[in-house]
């Protein structure tokens, strides 16, 4: 009578496992595009800046911290 259900279950057990590994494996590559995208979105929003000799260009520390 218990070799009846041992199969059954085992075969659920895999089904599980396996769903639950597919999940996973979706939200890791969701995770990967998210971040793809947001850095892509953050690095277009960047502008490049030159400087020359005797520009004071503003920075956000002061040397106070540093002390």
């Amino acid at each position: 009578m218990d070799s009846e259900w041992v199969t059954p279950i085992l075969l659920v057990t895999k089904k599980i496992e396996i769903t639950l590994e597919e999940i996973q494996n979706d939200a890791y590559e969701n995770a990967r595009i998210y971040k793809e995208k947001t850095k892509s979105l953050h690095d277009r929003m960047l502008t490049r800046k030159e400087f020359h000799v005797g520009d004071n260009p503003f920075l956000s520390f002061t040397f106070e911290t540093f002390s």
